[in-house]
């Protein structure tokens, strides 16, 4: 390696441990657990509260691009929520970069120059990806579950913020066969994977009035909507009552299997997931179980 190449790899450790890049390694109260998803090392955050019913649902929460487990997990107070309610909340973590993950692959100098100039630029931060890895990553964190929380297989959550939004829904069409229902705030993409398996899957969509990545009157928040009412099969939609003046809340459903697909949109809220949407989020995905299998 020439001079020119260890200077470019030292600058990229030394960017790769920014603050804005990594985030704090844990919070307290919180257990960092780690995993070997193919010859790549990958982690997530667990809390269980201390007078726990075993055994106890599990809501495995997705944080947004540029944020970290443990950073969502403060946002919106999931471990009060957990406290309260009585489940396992895990948060894990994205990758910053997949250069080398899917598929595993060694690194090239071309990647390396690449993961410098991205972090140079700042776009470089952790962001899902959907990939085999991060899709084995949630395999393998909700089997950890099972064999040592002693989690209620029939009531495993996933609930996602923007980039985790859209991985949300990922996981919610490929392993449906494992997950009990799904809440996003405001994705940043729509899923375009096809499911798996065409088992109905409850979904709980909330948007800011003033969120600028997913607008609450926006063509995409209507069409997400819809993609999951027409996958669901439910009947048209129609206007619930709400919490609140600002907010407007609809629901389609009974859908088939008796799952159910909700649009709320708050105002008053840009793109952020305050404490609200928590409480919203477990109202919604604790009526729903897994059957089968």
């Amino acid at each position: 390696m020439n001079f020119l190449q260890r200077r470019l790899l030292l600058l990229a450790v030394l960017l790769a441990c920014l603050p804005l890049v990594c985030g704090p390694a844990t919070a307290a109260g919180l257990s960092r657990i780690n995993l070997e998803i193919d010859g790549t090392s990958r982690h997530f955050h667990f809390y269980a509260p201390s007078s726990l019913a075993a055994p106890a649902p599990l809501m495995i929460v997705l944080h947004g691009s540029g944020s970290t487990g443990p950073g969502l997990l403060g946002e919106g107070k999931w471990l009060d929520k957990a406290d309260r309610e009585g489940f396992v909340v895990v948060a894990p973590d994205s990758l910053i970069s997949y250069d080398g993950v899917d598929p595993k692959r060694d690194l090239t100098l071309r990647d390396r120059a690449r993961q410098i100039y991205r972090r140079w630029r700042g776009i470089d931060v952790g962001r899902w990806e959907g990939g085999p890895n991060d899709l084995k990553l949630i395999a393998s964190l909700i089997d950890r579950m099972e064999r040592e929380a002693h989690i209620d297989t029939s009531r495993i959550y996933v609930a996602g913020f923007s980039r985790g939004g859209f991985f949300a829904q990922l996981l919610g069409l490929r392993m449906a066969d494992r997950i009990a229902a799904i809440a996003v705030v405001a994705p940043n993409m729509e899923p375009k994977n096809l499911a798996t398996t065409d088992r109905p899957m409850p979904f709980l969509l909330m948007v800011g009035a003033q969120d600028s990545v997913m607008p609450a009157e926006g063509p995409r928040a209507r069409a997400l909507f819809e993609f999951w009412r027409e996958r669901d099969r439910c009947p048209p939609a129609r206007r619930a009552s709400a919490p609140g003046a600002s907010t407007t809340v609809e629901v389609a459903g009974p859908c088939a299997e008796n799952a159910e697909v909700r649009y709320v949109a708050v105002g008053g809220i840009d793109h952020i997931w305050p404490p609200s949407f928590t409480d919203l989020s477990w109202e919604f995905l604790s009526r729903f179980r897994r059957t089968g299998p």
